[in-house]
């Protein structure tokens, strides 16, 4: 004990265990693959780094949140023990998880240490970004009402990092959730117009699409923290009368607000009720201002802030009369900028597909009549303005300003990847008034591959769905994870049996949903490019698939309207026997019925009334003289299973 006690309080190097105490110290190599099983090669066991150990195997794999990596060790623990205990965030990857299915590069090692001293330092910790819900437009809000809502994924020190598109889950206070999809905005966050249920509070969650993560980048939780909207109940509304939806503001020049009272429904205007207090709210992407009062004409003046560069704005109004609620009506979206021109580039689509046209309209945006509206005229009507369009940076037009401000942009694009595509106009003396970039992602263009037919196989009515389901698969598809779909069926009508589309619901339990009605599935997990097509059987009766049953898979995405499949379906189901099929109700209602029975011969039959007696003598005057006799304790004189007592 004293030799193990100076062993273990020795200086040397740190031991990860008491497997390593015997064999080496803290050693081991975390790389990148090419492949999966008995093809895979490991960063780690290539000569630079199996060079320098004798006793060398492949340990772990490790998945650190966002990539998979293999673990070697010198046939130990050190993997688990050492390296998998320091860091943060990762985990070993179960059997059964192919969650590693996606690679890391092959030839990069993130960390090799022998013997205590790093060979390849681990990168520093990695910075882990998180989804939030950044803005939800001012209340009080109405069951029903259209809320703008915005999400986005930023690194800890609030920079976005941005996402090719998301939704927003709202949840009631029953419980019950909602699902709406957000559009991507040129600053790479999501906007929505969320519809409020029923419920006296709603929580709003954000869910992104995985963002493009930087070499030491991971996600945090998946969704993001709740925003809560309390519902109220809205006696009025208020409508923003000026400025315009998609007005162009200059920056310094005072800008009236006005609002009108419009009734609960937001149906028609009313008078201004008396003792009316109103305000509003001046929204920008990352900033709220505080709210303005309005003064009893229902106007207030803002002065849009300096921005060489437009920047969205939105207005709303909110207040009260009295005990009652003035709710806002949908807001009104601006521009502002210190020229006032403004871009519409919301006809722009934000993904384009290799080999097919990209194309939409770039509006440009005049301000109200004024000093500004002169100053735009001016630029433009200037024969030596140029306008241009520029993609990453290169330019792909440029000409003199157009009438009418609407300027076609169209490209062709080969090859998968982000463009950043940037509106400016060109004054006479070079200088450059640019609208902010408008991002496009490119993607491969969707193919559909299915079987002609889906055998859904034989089963027996009665069994439950979730024992029926067959697989369609899609991996032979490009993109089919990319896209949205909607599900359906065809000649199935009058079947005993009926197939639908088994998925995991929001609370993670297996669901089923029937595809006698259009069914929508969000784009599926790029891992599992498949469907799980199962069958509502039948209790008893047997059934098969008719002639010309058939399953209809469609894109939702417009370009790919060409990709819609029909695929026939087959199936048959064994009817059951009556007796096991009606078992479930034959056999209890036989055995209560026999118990009845029982109980009825036992208690019906009629029986002596106690202390009856009878005399027998054989003359009259003998019954006088005879002794009473007990009917019931005469021999024979019981009742029996539903028969009377009796004596003879």
């Amino acid at each position: 004990m004293l030799v193990a006690f100076l062993l273990l309080s020795a200086p040397g190097p740190a031991f990860a265990g008491p497997f390593d105490l015997f064999r080496h110290g803290v050693t081991y190599c975390v790389g990148g693959y090419d492949g999966f099983g008995g093809a895979r090669t490991d960063a780690c066991e290539l000569p630079a780094q199996a060079s320098r150990h004798s006793a060398w195997h492949f340990h772990d794999m490790l998945y650190d949140g966002s990539r998979c990596w293999a673990c070697w060790d010198e046939v130990d623990a050190t993997c688990e023990i050492s390296f998998l205990d320091a860091q943060s965030g990762w985990r070993e990857v179960g059997e059964g998880d192919d969650v590693c299915l996606s690679h890391a590069a092959a030839d990069t090692v993130f960390s090799h240490v022998v013997d205590g001293q790093a060979v390849v330092a681990p990168p520093p910790a990695p910075t882990v970004l998180a989804a939030r819900v950044d803005q939800v437009a001012a209340g009080p809000h109405a069951a029903g009402d259209d809320v703008a809502v915005s999400g986005s994924v930023r690194d800890p020190s609030g920079v976005v990092r941005p996402v090719t598109g998301g939704r927003f889950e709202l949840t009631a206070s029953n419980g019950s959730k909602t699902t709406f999809a957000g559009t991507r905005r040129s600053d790479g966050t999501v906007a929505a117009n969320v519809r409020l249920p029923n419920s006296k509070g709603v929580a709003i969650r954000f869910v992104p699409d995985p963002p493009a993560l930087l070499p030491n980048e991971r996600m945090g939780a998946a969704i993001s923290d709740a925003s809560s909207v309390q519902v109220a109940t809205c006696d009025f509304r208020a409508r923003i009368t000026a400025p315009a939806t998609g007005a162009s503001l200059s920056s310094g020049a005072p800008t009236r607000l006005r609002a009108a009272i419009w009734n609960a429904a937001d149906t028609s205007p009313v008078p201004s009720p008396s003792g009316t207090s109103l305000v509003f709210s001046v929204v920008t992407p990352g900033v709220v201002s505080p709210p303005l009062a309005a003064d009893s004409a229902l106007e207030a003046a803002w002065t849009p802030p300096a921005a060489t560069a437009p920047q969205t704005v939105s207005f709303s109004a909110s207040g009260a009369v009295g005990s009652q609620t003035i709710c806002p009506s949908t807001a009104v979206t601006a521009t502002y900028s210190d020229l006032g021109l403004g871009f519409d580039d919301s006809g722009l689509p934000t993904r384009c597909y290799t080999g097919m046209e990209c194309r939409g309209p770039i509006r440009l945006v005049r301000p109200e009549p004024g000093s500004g509206r002169a100053r735009v005229d001016a630029l433009l009507a200037d024969p030596a303005a140029q306008v241009a369009i520029l993609d990453n940076g290169a330019e792909v037009w440029r000409g003199a300003p157009i009438a009418g401000d609407v300027y076609p942009f169209t490209q062709s694009y080969v090859g998968l990847g982000a463009h950043s595509i940037k509106f400016t106009v060109i004054r006479g003396d070079g200088s450059v008034v640019e609208m902010p970039d408008h991002q496009i992602t490119v993607r491969p263009p969707l193919r559909v591959v299915v079987p002609a037919e889906l055998d859904l196989g034989t089963h027996t009515a009665g069994d439950h769905w979730t024992t029926t389901c067959t697989k369609l698969d899609m991996s032979g598809s490009q993109a089919a994870d990319e896209h949205q779909w909607e599900l359906n069926v065809e000649g199935v009508t009058g079947c005993a049996a009926q197939p639908g589309l088994g998925y995991t619901n929001a609370a993670g339990s297996p669901d089923f949903a029937l595809l006698s009605q259009t069914v929508t599935q969000p784009a599926f997990d790029p891992r599992r490019r498949e469907f799980q097509i199962c069958l509502a059987m039948p209790n008893c009766a047997a059934d098969s698939a008719p002639t010309g049953a058939k399953l209809l898979l469609r894109p939702l995405t417009p370009a790919f309207a060409d990709q819609a499949r029909e695929v026939s379906l087959r199936w048959v189901v064994v009817g059951r026997p009556w007796y096991t099929c009606h078992g479930w109700w034959l056999w209890p209602t036989l055995t209560t019925a026999g118990l009845v029975l029982l109980v009825a011969g036992v208690l019906r039959p009629a029986r002596f009334a106690p202390g009856a007696s009878i005399r027998v003598a054989g003359t009259e005057a003998g019954v006088k003289r005879a002794s009473a006799m007990d009917l019931r304790g005469i021999s024979g004189s019981r009742a029996g299973f539903f028969r009377d007592a009796r004596l003879g």
